[in-house]
């Protein structure tokens, strides 16, 4: 199962380890896979608040891709090319890259030949208000997107609807993977009088995002006949959902059952989510949420806990009815029938869904390394 090569690769983004965002969590853990597979990673992202030009996360080397010595990495490659001289790298992988950088990066690696990868997880548009500056972003993301990527002839993506658009191209669906087995003992719930569901994350602008409104509103509607239940929020306080007109009245009708924390620590904010029994967030399905895979998905299995959704992206590739709660449509009718289902289930059928969620990973490595060995057999050729 291992590849045998000696090769190195380096891992490029605007990965904020201080803040550590999506991007960051799977940069890391795509870095610890391809190690598992022999391969030598480096990675470069932003760690500008850190005391010192380089550190380690899980044993996975990070230098600063942004600093005083160098211009913006969203339209300069000086870091890569300092870093370059020191870490012989055979191919760089670029997560999500700035459209004027990773031109630039392009036409580095083709004279240098360095095979350059795109890992895509992403298709945005404008969001919110238009302006000149949100106008500007998304011309240059679209020529990154329609016309630099197709320049690149292999590439990662998160999902199939990337995989569809870049049919001509070797590709590697990689949504999140994980090197960490968790071993897990077998839930028990001492009684169904509180099940715990939780959403962390921002849910953007009027939620542009993750429709959370969806949510609360559902759990209102379930609380006038099922009040056994907790919702936890992390990452905005009560406060902010009532100055919010469209969720006013159903947070102040939940009361008690919800719980809002604010923004958190990232230890606490895993710690809350471990100690909860069910994930919930709700996206509307368009480009943004068709192209990418929910890390709130990865992390869920990753801690052992279902999430309740409805489809998105290749979401009912990994959720079925064994170890989730998986809905057609980000509506209210749908989410407040499956909460009140689960409700009023039996606590030994919603142990069998958590457990079976616990047992069997499939963001686990041994589910990918067939496919990624094939990916970079076919770069080789």
């Amino acid at each position: 199962m291992i590849i045998d090569t000696t090769e190195n690769i380096l891992y490029v983004g605007g990965f904020n380890f201080i803040k550590n965002t999506a991007s960051s969590i799977r940069v890391i853990e795509n870095a610890k896979f391809l190690e598992k597979l022999k391969f030598k990673v480096e990675v470069l992202g932003k760690i500008a608040n850190i005391q010192s030009s380089t550190f380690y996360v899980d044993n996975i080397k990070i230098s600063n891709i942004e600093n005083e010595n160098h211009n913006n990495f969203a339209s300069d490659i000086s870091a890569i090319k300092l870093k370059l001289k020191t870490f012989n790298a055979n191919y760089i992988i670029a997560y999500n890259y700035p459209p004027i950088a990773f031109y630039k990066l392009l036409k580095f690696c083709q004279k240098n030949k360095i095979e350059l990868i795109p890992d895509l997880t992403e298709w945005y548009g404008i969001d919110g208000r238009f302006t000149l500056d949100k106008g500007l972003r998304f011309v240059l993301h679209q020529w990154r997107m329609l016309y630099l990527n197709k320049k690149c002839k292999h590439k990662i993506i998160a999902s199939n609807y990337l995989g569809k658009y870049y049919a001509e191209s070797n590709n590697l669906l990689l949504p999140f993977v994980t090197v960490t087995n968790s071993l897990f003992e077998n839930k028990k719930i001492e009684n169904t009088d509180s099940i715990k569901f939780i959403y962390a994350g921002s849910p953007g602008n009027n939620f542009s995002k993750d429709r959370l409104d969806i949510v609360i509103k559902a759990f209102a509607k379930v609380k006038e006949n099922n009040t056994n239940f907790i919702f936890n929020i992390v990452g905005l306080t009560k406060k902010e959902l009532c100055n919010i007109s469209t969720t006013r009245q159903d947070v102040n009708f939940l009361d008690s059952n919800l719980k809002c924390f604010g923004r958190l620590k990232s230890d606490e904010c895993i710690s809350l989510i471990k100690s909860s029994d069910i994930v919930i967030f709700s996206r509307d399905i368009n480009r943004v949420s068709s192209a990418g895979f929910p890390t709130k998905v990865f992390e869920a299995f990753k801690y052992g806990l279902p999430t309740l959704t409805n489809k998105t992206s290749d979401i009912d590739k990994y959720i079925n009815k064994e170890n989730g709660f998986l809905v057609e449509n980000a509506n209210l009718e749908e989410f407040s029938s499956r909460i009140h289902t689960i409700l009023t289930s039996k606590k030994e059928t919603l142990e069998l869904v958590i457990n079976n969620c616990r047992n069997d990973n499939p963001f686990y490595y041994t589910n990918y390394v067939e496919n990624t060995k094939l990916f970079f057999k076919k770069i080789n050729l």
